[in-house]
């Protein structure tokens, strides 16, 4: 449960931060937002994978499915 409620919290995150941006980036910005949203998404992904620390993977989880919902909304939007 407690996994599933930080990536929540983390698209959410992601979420209102996508909307946020959508409406000050251009499609050259879009590029490179969406892009290094996914590269968020996946690397805190893997960080979450190969964490020992229960906390801090949690912290890691939410950090990945902020990017990743921070991609789809830009993606989707533009």
């Amino acid at each position: 449960g407690m996994i599933w409620g930080a990536a929540g919290a983390g698209l959410v995150v992601g979420g209102i931060t996508a909307n946020w941006l959508n409406k000050r980036l251009d499609f050259s910005q879009y590029k490179v937002t969406v892009s290094i949203a996914y590269l968020i998404h996946g690397a805190f992904y893997v960080a979450f994978a190969l964490q020992p620390d229960f906390a801090l993977a949690l912290v890691f989880i939410a950090i990945s499915r902020a990017g990743g919902s921070t991609a789809s909304v830009v993606n989707y939007s533009k």
